[in-house]
């Protein structure tokens, strides 16, 4: 059998610790009419079940207390495993988890890059910086789709799943996220910090996977930074053309 005492707050505690003092003093009155002589049985049997009853609730307290801590803990530790502590999305870990459930190829992913974010860092200092990211986390979060799976992918970039999703669709969906983030500015005292995002997107077909989204996804964003930031950029507008060429060309002639 295949059962767990799920127990999260005092009156669970209280009301387990009924339970078990309930059926020791059962136990304890089987014992003693079935093994005790009849003229001794009801003499001791009093004084048996107030033993009984006192032992029983207090070690059946002290244990299951004990548990309830267990399991808080335990889903404190979860909790830090699978949400970001400053930005408050999902980890990475947690996006792949919740990412493996949905079919890549009718799905699109977006990679998210904060904009000139070690300037910000250098001129403003780190806590300027983190103020922005969780900023920035809570633009994303209000704008996303109630299906959609945002999460901090790493230093100041943000991945986006968005499950039964077309290729126009998604660059919709990165062009509304844009535009939201782009729209306030993060206050720092007196100071404002205009802040912007650059947002590569790639759309799944028959064949694909979690991860050749991602790649796709991460080298359209390596063209939407290249080309001057603060903008969307989907694979799929590629075409045939190699998106690290296209940086290399777009690179040679900056130089002119």
């Amino acid at each position: 059998m295949d059962w767990k005492i799920n127990i999260r707050t005092h009156m669970d505690v209280f009301l387990w610790t009924l339970v078990i003092t309930d059926l020791a003093v059962i136990g304890v009155v089987a014992y003693y009419r079935l093994l005790v002589a009849r003229e001794l049985y009801q003499p001791i049997l009093a004084h048996a079940v107030t033993v009984t009853v006192l032992l029983s609730m207090c070690l059946g307290y002290f244990f299951l207390w004990q548990i309830m801590l267990g399991q808080n803990n335990h889903k404190k530790l979860r909790q830090m495993n699978e949400t970001d502590t400053l930005t408050g999305t999902f980890t990475r870990a947690r996006f792949f988890m919740d990412a493996a459930g949905v079919d890549a190829s009718r799905c699109s992913v977006l990679m998210i890059d904060v904009d000139h974010f070690k300037s910000i860092n250098d001129t403003y200092g780190h806590q300027a910086g983190d103020d922005v990211l969780a900023k920035t986390a809570e633009r994303l979060r209000a704008t996303c789709r109630s299906g959609d799976i945002l999460a901090r992918y790493g230093g100041e970039e943000f991945i986006v799943c968005l499950p039964v999703t077309s290729a126009r669709t998604a660059s919709r969906c990165a062009e509304r996220l844009r535009l939201s983030v782009g729209a306030v500015d993060v206050l720092l005292g007196h100071t404002r910090i205009p802040v912007t995002i650059s947002i590569g997107s790639a759309s799944g077909g028959q064949g694909d996977n979690i991860d050749a989204l991602i790649a796709r996804a991460d080298k359209a964003l390596l063209l939407a930074k290249s080309a001057g930031r603060n903008r969307v950029v989907a694979a799929e507008d590629l075409g045939d053309i190699d998106p690290e060429d296209r940086i290399r060309t777009m690179r040679r002639t900056s130089r002119f």
